[in-house]
């Protein structure tokens, strides 16, 4: 698009991997010569409009009317790259194979940067990246990480993962909160590693989105200025808050201060100059900048999909019975290793016992270690031989039918909500954001739910059937049987799953089911195998 504004906006797209094409647009000076800056330009989730959003429009003719490169990519699932199966969370798909869907996002990040440094008048001395929120958070994670690039600009992006728990708001999407992050950095470490690098962290002082600048500073900003002393460049970190308009934004007041880090840092020799040279007739429609996509382009569904013959890894198949109990023991660690299955143990503290009739209802508190406090109900008739675990994904009160048809078989039934289950999902905070939160500290929540349930069958006289209802319920159950074999003696789930692959192509939220898209578990096995784990039990 020549603008004869002195700079044209080329549109292009490169292969972040093998399928996955990314669009962007590159805003490059009129008449260039030389070696110029080269800006990454990221956004956040803006919705349908992706990179044609008018504020990164408007920072990008800016620098390129300052004589800079500026490349701004498609971020998954806005714009040119709009679709469900794009969704962040989705990304959960991959996690389930045992490939990061972390490594999507870095990829489409690295990859703009390969394409802006290939450009022949890029100074690879002076490459910066920026972005708000959401595009805050690819600034600091590429930033970090590669130190191709020279100076970054974060804008209201991301604070530590203990300050998020005490602002819940500010948690984020699942690519935010990656498996087992803290087990190698949280979000200062990565701060840290841009020293001695100039950094100049943005933050709003009425933020209505996230990350507002009241907390963030002391998150990620304050702990990190020892580490440039150490360089004695503590003049390379600074912060700004926005006061005007102070909400989450990368407007003019924002937009100025990275102008005036860029004169700073790269243009030296030049007078600044703040004031913005962009017209409303510059800014244009989201038509006018897309640019077409193969039709088959890759989606989460699809690169699941590509490895679903070859899983899960482990094949239960023919031979002697003792090549088949080395198997099962083989897979059994494997499987322990995937959830990393905590030891509970545990004790029943009883509360309150009654009596309705013939049934007697008790509730005791299940007490695991000083972590872990589970509601437990028990209902049977005096003289019940067999018992039975119910689990349900929205609890025991929505499993009322399930608990009373076993009473009145003569069963002993235990009701139980599991972590993230019924009585115990938060209340004022989303379910899969504390499933993330349990994921990135390197403690997958499906593994603490099916200790749990472990523990409780360690209580209760064996043997013991489980009955359960939803998808979540019906995995930790088979989980459940496959470490405890001897003391099960059934399971049978309504409304179950019959494959981990069905939650792919079902397309089925990661909110919906958030533990069970646990980091290598369709690796290890699927439903089936897990069945055959336990294969001597009635499995309905």
């Amino acid at each position: 698009i020549e603008t004869g504004k002195g700079y044209r906006i080329k549109k292009l797209s490169y292969e972040c991997l093998p399928g996955l094409h990314i669009s962007a647009l590159l805003y490059e000076p009129e008449n260039i010569t030389g070696k110029v800056p080269a800006i990454l330009n990221v956004n956040g989730h803006v919705g349908d409009p992706g990179k044609a959003i008018e504020y990164e429009q408007v920072r990008c003719i800016n620098l390129a009317k300052r004589g800079m490169l500026a490349l701004h990519p498609e971020w998954l699932s806005f714009g040119d790259l709009l679709t469900l199966e794009l969704r962040h969370n989705r990304s959960g798909y991959l996690d389930m194979c045992g490939i990061s869907g972390l490594a999507t996002f870095y990829l489409a990040m690295k990859g703009g940067l390969d394409v802006l440094l290939d450009h022949e008048n890029a100074d690879a001395d002076r490459v910066a990246m920026t972005g708000l929120s959401g595009g805050g958070w690819q600034t600091i994670v590429l930033s970090s990480l590669d130190k191709r690039i020279s100076l970054c600009t974060p804008n209201a992006g991301y604070s530590s993962l203990a300050d998020r728990l005490k602002n819940r708001g500010d948690i984020g999407d699942l690519e935010q909160n990656p498996v087992d992050l803290l087990t190698i950095a949280d979000y200062p470490h990565l701060t840290a590693m841009l020293a001695p690098r100039p950094a100049l962290l943005i933050y709003n002082a009425e933020d209505n989105c996230c990350f507002k600048a009241e907390r963030a500073i002391p998150s990620v900003y304050d702990p990190i200025v020892p580490f440039y002393e150490l360089y004695g460049k503590a003049d390379h970190f600074t912060y700004h808050i926005n006061e005007d308009p102070g909400t989450h934004n990368y407007d003019e007041d924002n937009r100025k201060q990275f102008y005036r880090f860029l004169y700073q840092h790269f243009l030296t020799n030049e007078e600044p100059f703040l004031e913005e040279l962009h017209t409303a007739d510059e800014i244009l429609s989201v038509t006018e900048l897309s640019v077409p996509l193969p039709e088959d382009n890759a989606t989460y569904v699809t690169l699941a999909n590509q490895h679903f013959d070859r899983l899960p890894l482990n094949r239960f198949t023919g031979g002697s019975q003792d090549a088949l109990d080395k198997s099962q023991k083989k897979v059994r660690a494997e499987l322990k290793n995937t959830l990393r299955l905590p030891e509970m143990g545990g004790a029943l503290e009883l509360v309150v016992k009654e009596l309705h009739g013939k049934v007697e209802h008790s509730v005791f508190w299940l007490n695991l270690g000083e972590e872990w406090k589970l509601p437990v109900h028990r209902f049977g008739k005096k003289g019940s031989t067999k018992t039975v675990i119910v689990i349900a994904d929205d609890g025991i009160a929505s499993a009322s039918q399930v608990i009373w048809r076993e009473v009145k078989e003569g069963e002993q039934v235990w009701a139980v909500d599991l972590l993230l289950l019924g009585d115990n999902k938060p209340g004022d905070t989303p379910t899969w954001q504390f499933a993330q939160m349990f994921s990135t500290t390197g403690t997958p929540g499906l593994g603490i739910q099916v200790s749990q349930l472990i523990s409780l069958i360690n209580l209760v006289e064996s043997p013991v059937s489980l009955a359960t209802i939803g998808q979540s319920s019906s995995v930790i159950a088979h989980l459940a049987a496959a470490f405890s074999p001897d003391q099960i003696e059934s399971v049978e789930s309504e409304k179950g799953l019959n494959s981990l692959k069905d939650l792919v192509t079902g397309v089925t939220k990661y909110s919906e089911n958030p533990t069970l898209f646990c980091f290598g578990l369709l690796e290890v096995i699927d439903i089936p195998q897990l069945k055959e784990l336990h294969a001597d039990l009635e499995s309905p």
